[in-house]
């Protein structure tokens, strides 16, 4: 009798903790094991009311936001406001910036932030507008505000200002990576992945079924192509593995394979821990 291929990962629903059925006794956490991962998740009830607090221990008191139309449209700006009201923070928002790396835009942007005394970097909207934020973080920590520069060997040495990202169930899978994107060329920081993640009900979104496919569909092959790689790295194993499971829990669902409605939070879940498992490349 054949045996089953042994990469295959057993969904388990509702199973957070990560299991490697492929992995046998004899395997071992290696000798050496180098993961940094500056991203603390915040999930579930109340994630956005402990956004001050976060920030607080950034000595941060006055955070922009960047946000899509979607976002105001759909109201996750009023949640997030409505959450945030009873904290001792000012806070600006700037809604539907143009997405993308325009010289002019992130330097628009960065001095809105400078005039306005801001402290901290807050995005609810994923893909463009992410990276656009990362870029946006850069200018104002360390003053270069050209994003070509990126494409020339740029190294960032320096701990960027404080980032929080407002997750969302319409994702690329990379947000919470230390990837950016600058045109056609893309850059890599650890010191660009967000500090704080925020996954709350109130603030993922209700997309349409393909983009929920779309997210799912990333999420899934980030994580399997982590789980497949030739080194074992635990703590990125936890980050993939759930993942996958959450990838697949949403796939499960929009393909009427789940008596579960649309799960907008697993999504969301999916795409944050697609983008940390990344942490061991970069």
């Amino acid at each position: 009798m054949d045996q089953p291929c042994p990469h295959l990962l057993a969904h388990t629903p509702g199973v957070l903790a990560p299991k490697r059925p492929f992995l046998g006794v004899t395997d071992a956490i290696p000798d050496r094991l180098d993961f940094r991962c500056p991203v603390k998740l915040l999930h579930g009830r109340c994630a956005l009311e402990h956004i001050p607090y976060e920030l607080e221990m950034f000595n941060a008191c006055n955070p922009l936001l960047l946000c899509d139309a979607a976002a105001v449209q759909e109201n996750r700006v009023k949640a997030l406001s409505a959450a945030l009201l009873d904290a001792d923070m000012r806070w600006g928002v700037v809604e539907s910036p143009p997405a993308g790396s325009h010289p002019d835009v992130v330097q628009a942007l960065a001095a809105i932030y400078r005039d306005r005394d801001h402290d901290a970097l807050m995005v609810m909207g994923g893909g463009a507008l992410t990276d656009l934020a990362k870029l946006v973080n850069i200018a104002v920590s360390t003053g270069q505000d050209d994003p070509d520069f990126l494409a020339d060997g740029y190294t960032i040495e320096e701990r960027l200002q404080p980032m929080v990202l407002i997750a969302q169930a319409q994702a690329l899978g990379f947000e919470t990576s230390g990837w950016v994107r600058t045109g056609q060329a893309k850059f890599c920081s650890l010191h660009l992945m967000p500090d704080l993640a925020v996954v709350d009900a109130r603030t993922v979104g209700s997309p349409e079924a393909n983009a929920m496919i779309d997210t799912g569909l990333v999420a899934l092959a980030v994580g399997t192509e982590n789980l497949l790689g030739a080194e074992y790295n635990p703590m990125a194993t936890i980050y993939a593995t759930n993942a996958v499971q959450a990838a697949m829990v949403t796939l499960q669902s929009i393909t009427g394979r789940s008596d579960k409605a649309f799960p907008y939070m697993q999504a969301a879940n999916a795409a944050v821990m697609a983008g940390c498992a990344l942490a061991d490349r970069m």
